[in-house]
């Protein structure tokens, strides 16, 4: 059993959804989607807040960014705050953890957090020049996975920015051939793959290039 409203200042709608509603996420550097399609008229906008829970359970807090109809539905797709993190700004830091520069980035862009688990690891600086805030925030991960080889995860908990280790974020399920109803697996050699290496070096002492192949 689902439950899907959504929220116009304070008025509270349950739209007559028309098929399947898709939640997708990602590990790294993208916001969590939802889609579905609705039976028109709809009486909401886009930025319109959107919840989703299934049985009970928070699932997906967001907003609507777009809209695309036809005669005989409307299919929208909501994204959660993380989609504000594809902003570009600069930041110049020093002395914090990863999970101090995501409140840092947080309260600039007044995006609300949730737990942040403290990273261990103090950044001594660091320079970050017109980036993604996405890109920030995992530079910061990705200096304390070198140095401490601990993987952290950024992600949308229903309308809160959370941080967690990766180790502590696991569940009691098993995909196999049994629990699994089916799945696509596609690999390919048709394009960025290559059997030889060659790699070219001017060399300032004796003015030659050193060519070394592997």
């Amino acid at each position: 059993m689902y439950e899907l409203v959504v929220m116009s200042g304070n008025t509270i709608y349950a739209p007559p959804v028309e098929g399947k509603v898709v939640w997708d996420t990602s590990r790294k550097n993208n916001p969590g989607k939802l889609t579905f399609s609705c039976l028109p008229p709809v009486p909401f906008e886009m930025g319109n807040a959107v919840r989703f829970k299934v049985d009970g359970a928070n699932v997906f807090y967001g907003f609507l960014f777009t809209d695309k109809s036809d005669k005989d539905k409307v299919k929208f797709t909501a994204y959660d705050q993380l989609r504000y993190l594809k902003n570009k700004d600069t930041y110049v830091y020093s002395g914090k953890r990863a999970d101090q520069v995501v409140k840092m980035i947080a309260d600039d862009f007044r995006l609300k957090t949730g737990a942040l688990v403290n990273t261990g690891y103090v950044i001594p600086s660091r320079v970050e020049d017109n980036q993604t805030l996405f890109d920030i925030i995992g530079n910061a991960l990705d200096a304390t996975l070198m140095h401490d080889r601990r993987l952290f995860v950024l992600f949308d908990d229903f309308g809160r920015i959370a941080l967690k280790e990766i180790k502590d974020m696991k569940v009691p399920v098993v995909l196999d051939d049994s629990s699994s109803d089916n799945f696509d697996l596609s690999r390919s050699i048709d394009a960025k793959t290559y059997n030889r290496i060659k790699l070219f070096r001017d060399n300032k002492k004796t003015g030659k290039r050193e060519i070394y192949i592997a």
